[in-house]
């Protein structure tokens, strides 16, 4: 069994909906599920800590120190959080074999997780904004510049791959800019929603902590996390999201109904998922 399964219900990296009543999602549809993966870091509330330290170092002005702000915080987590440890520990077991000549991570929550692993082998990292500016660190400890044209390999790391939008909208074409290409990502948690497809089609090989898939969940009704209907409702989400979402309302036909008297967000939300039906 997959101690990474235990990791995220243990932090709440994971939470699973009560199969009759999902979770809104800001794409307008629901689902049985929520992952933050980012709460690996040990907690929710250390992780919402480290999320405000990278938010504010990410500042223009601020961008030549950030490896070492961020990156002081991460090694000291390292060093007493047995949580981030191991996965951190797990993500370097993934590169055995392979080499780089850069780390990369993407603002946000790639940071939480590409520093310490930059730091472990050993390798410069590459800080990619959003505005797809790139800061470069021979170290982590070390104060970052803007480079010019580069050569080389890229291992990006990231928290989470879902349809691997951040990597063509932004990660890729940022580093190309400087003359670099990712040879190889590893992630924290594949929501196998088709990213690691796109991503190998790309050249771009694929290595991933976690999958959120049918084993997943059986591992978590094994570890009493999640109970049968709870799986049968994040099976059917996996197979099919559209589907999932057209067949929980016929099995509760009034949901909606129910769902729009709470607030008027969800009213809202009722609204325009109306509308995408």
């Amino acid at each position: 069994m997959s101690d990474i399964t235990r990791l995220l219900f243990e932090t709440n990296a994971f939470v699973a909906a009560p199969a009759d009543q999902p979770f809104w999602y800001t794409s307008g549809l629901f689902g049985p599920y929520y992952i933050n993966t980012h709460y690996l870091f040990g907690s929710k509330e250390e992780a919402t800590e480290l999320l405000a330290v990278i938010e504010a170092a990410s500042a223009p002005d601020m961008r030549s120190r950030f490896g070492q702000i961020v990156g002081e915080k991460t090694r000291t987590q390292y060093e007493n959080h047995p949580i981030y440890r191991r996965v951190i520990d797990d993500m370097v077991a993934l590169t055995k074999g392979k080499s780089w000549q850069y780390v990369s991570g993407g603002e946000r929550r790639d940071f939480f997780f590409s520093i310490e692993l930059a730091r472990k082998l050993g390798l410069p990292h590459l800080f990619i904004f959003k505005d797809e500016e790139v800061w470069l660190s021979e170290t982590v400890d070390e104060e970052a510049r803007q480079p010019g044209m580069l050569s080389g390999d890229v291992l990006h790391v990231a928290d989470l791959i879902t349809k691997a939008s951040s990597y063509e909208r932004a990660w890729i074409p940022a580093l190309e800019k400087h003359g670099l290409k990712i040879k190889d990502t590893i992630a924290g948690v594949d929501r196998a929603q088709g990213g690691k497809k796109i991503l190998e089609a790309k050249g771009i090989a694929v290595d991933v902590l976690a999958t959120i898939d049918a084993a997943l969940f059986k591992e978590a009704v094994a570890l009493g996390k999640i109970d049968e209907k709870q799986e049968m409702s994040l099976s059917r989400y996996a197979d099919d999201e559209r589907g999932f979402v057209k067949r929980f309302l016929e099995e509760h036909p009034d949901f909606l109904e129910k769902e729009e008297k709470k607030d008027e967000k969800t009213k809202e939300r009722v609204e325009r998922l109306r509308a995408m039906l």
